[in-house]
C-alpha cells in the first residue's frame, strides 16, 4: 500500500505536468512556452522516478530537458520575435471545433480507461498463473510442477508494484 506521501507526490507531479503543458501551449511569449515546457519534462522525470524507472527518469532529465528544450530555447532567442510577429489568437469556430474535439477525444478516453481498470494486472494474472502450475500434476514421473513462471530468473518471485497493490484495494 502506498503511503500518502507518494500519493500526493504523484499528484502535485501530475497537476506540474498538466499545468506546465497548458502554459506551453496558451503562453504567447515563445520564452516563457520553452520554460514552461522545460517545467513539464522535469514533471515527466519525477513521475518516473517515483514509480521506479530510474533510467528513464535520467534520460528525461538529460535527453529532453537538458538537450533538445535548450536547443528550442536558443532557437527561439536566435530568430527574436516580437510581439507584432505573433499572430493573434483565434476566435469564433477556428476557436471553439478544436476545443469541441479535443473535448470529445478525452471523454472517449476517459471511457476506456473505466474499460482498462476493470481489467487484471499483472500481480493477479501471475498469481492465477502459479496457482495453476502447482495445482497441476505432472505428466511424466520425472517433471516436476514448477512453482513460478518460466520467465522469471532464478529465485525472484513476482512481486506487484505500489501501484498495483493501490489497484487492487480500490
Amino acid at each position: 500500500m502506498p503511503s500518502w506521501v507518494e500519493i500526493l507526490t504523484l499528484g502535485g507531479l501530475g497537476v506540474l505536468v498538466l499545468v506546465g503543458a497548458a502554459l506551453a501551449a496558451g503562453l504567447r511569449d515563445p520564452v516563457y512556452a520553452v520554460l514552461s515546457l522545460v517545467l513539464t519534462m522535469l514533471g515527466v522525470a519525477g513521475v518516473y522516478f517515483l514509480l521506479g524507472a530510474e533510467y528513464l527518469g535520467i534520460i528525461q532529465v538529460i535527453v529532453y530537458a537538458g538537450a533538445i528544450l535548450v536547443t528550442f530555447l536558443f532557437v527561439v532567442m536566435l530568430i527574436s520575435l516580437t510581439k507584432s510577429d505573433i499572430p493573434p489568437l483565434p476566435r469564433g469556430g477556428a476557436l471553439w471545433v478544436p476545443l469541441g474535439i479535443s473535448l470529445l477525444w478525452t471523454g472517449l478516453l476517459l471511457y476506456a480507461l473505466q474499460e482498462v481498470r476493470a481489467m487484471p494486472v499483472r500481480s493477479q494474472v501471475l498469481a492465477q498463473m502459479t496457482s495453476h502450475t502447482s495445482s497441476t500434476a505432472p505428466s511424466s514421473p520425472s517433471a516436476k510442477p514448477s512453482s513460478r513462471p518460466m520467465f522469471y530468473p532464478l529465485n525472484s518471485s513476482p512481486s506487484p508494484c505500489w501501484w498495483e497493490s493501490w489497484v487492487l484495494s480500490s
